[in-house]
């Protein structure tokens, strides 16, 4: 039996993911900073997955990964867009529009 046999699918293929990040970035252990990176990845889609669902569309779309990204307003992502002075609360208005007419 490996440790990974003790996880659920879902967190399976987080750890998985996470280690692929780490081998990525040429480091040879996992860290929990890898697991919370692809904890965000992993919840940024399921929110996209989600958003794709409400607008009654099959597949995701690029707006609705963007919701994802936008859903958690401490993320890494959401820093970026405000140390580069782009307006959230147009960027979400021009989201909501956009869902609305999809």
């Amino acid at each position: 039996m490996t440790t990974l046999t003790t996880f659920a699918p879902s967190a399976r293929r987080t750890v998985i993911r996470a280690g692929t990040l780490a081998s990525e970035d040429g480091k040879g252990t996992l860290s929990d900073g890898f697991l919370l990176l692809a904890l965000a990845e992993s919840r940024a889609i399921e929110v996209a997955r989600w958003a794709s669902r409400r607008g009654h569309r099959t597949l995701i779309d690029r707006e609705d990964l963007l919701w994802g990204l936008l859903a958690d307003a401490s993320s890494e992502s959401v820093r970026i867009l405000r140390r580069c002075g782009v307006d959230l609360s147009l960027l979400w208005a021009g989201l909501r529009r956009w869902h609305q007419s999809a």
